[in-house]
């Protein structure tokens, strides 16, 4: 272990030799900022607290989720995230308060170590450990929230309900697609030239007629569901975050900006409605 860090740290020394001091690297949706020199930590943290503190105006939906930034992760610096701040640390994770909790420190370890057992015996020699953290940690958690000692049926229970919501909320999208679908094929509109919603081919039309070779049947409710998320979960973080750094490529780099501005313009002329699919195939 003290050569793991060890190798850690000259690692981390040699890159800021090379880099400098300040180096931002993208880590998920967001870019993290290390600052190896102290001076520089405390002209930051200290002396412009307020400015490094303040967080970016979030997306819609994280307002939502985030009740309009009424919370610890996403409240702008100011009199309502200092208090939700000074409430969590000051009540709950200040180290008089954690120490109350060691009888649930020992009932979590207790069931760590139970579904660690429960793995390495009945599974094929590989054990997920991050899943049998993630469930302790989150027992625990929840312990320290609601004052609730979370079995593990009580949590698949309150996991299937959420799933409930969640089928609540995407059936009637697909029912209603479905319909409009069987509507259209009887009515057989030749309008080719109006191109809406309603006559281009959507996720759900393809999977709704599908066959599972295995099972010789259809997908069920609970799978289309499944499938709509992981096609709506998967595709906005992958698409957006490919479509951020290609903006932000295009700033940086000038010259490229200027390539691909040439060759629209060289496909577009004088045109200026937006670029068509067609368009695209034009450009190399």
């Amino acid at each position: 272990m003290e050569t793991w860090f060890g190798n850690l740290s000259q690692s981390s020394e040699t890159f800021h030799a090379k880099h400098g001091p300040i180096v931002s690297l993208p880590l998920g949706n967001s870019p993290a900022i290390f600052v190896a020199s102290a001076s520089l930590a405390h002209e930051a943290l200290v002396q412009n607290a307020a400015v490094f503190a303040h967080r970016p105006v979030p997306p819609v939906t994280n307002k939502i989720i985030g009740s309009n930034q009424h919370n610890v992760s996403s409240a702008g610096y100011g009199p309502t995230w200092c208090l939700l701040r000074r409430n969590l640390t000051a009540k709950i994770l200040n180290p008089l308060r954690l120490k109350a909790y060691s009888r649930a420190h020992k009932w979590v370890l207790e069931i760590l170590f139970s579904r660690l057992r429960r793995s390495s015996e009945t599974g094929d020699g590989v054990v997920r450990v991050v899943d049998d953290f993630h469930f302790a940690m989150y027992c625990l958690l929840v312990l320290m929230c609601f004052g609730d000692q979370l079995e593990e049926e009580k949590r698949w229970e309150k996991f299937l309900q959420l799933r409930k919501h969640q089928e609540d909320v995407l059936i009637p999208l697909i029912r209603a697609r479905e319909r409009l679908k069987k509507e259209l094929q009887i009515k057989q509109q030749e309008d080719s030239d109006k191109e809406d919603s309603s006559r281009i081919t959507v996720y759900v039309d393809t999977f709704l007629d599908l066959q599972l070779p295995d099972e010789k049947r259809k997908l069920n409710d609970s799978e289309l569901v499944s499938l709509s998320s992981e096609f709506l979960n998967a595709g906005t973080h992958t698409t957006y975050t490919s479509l951020q750094w290609i903006m932000a490529n295009l700033v940086k780099y000038r010259h490229i900006q200027a390539n691909v501005f040439e060759e629209i313009s060289g496909v577009m002329g004088t045109r200026e409605d937006e670029v068509k699919q067609e368009d695209l195939q034009k450009m190399p």
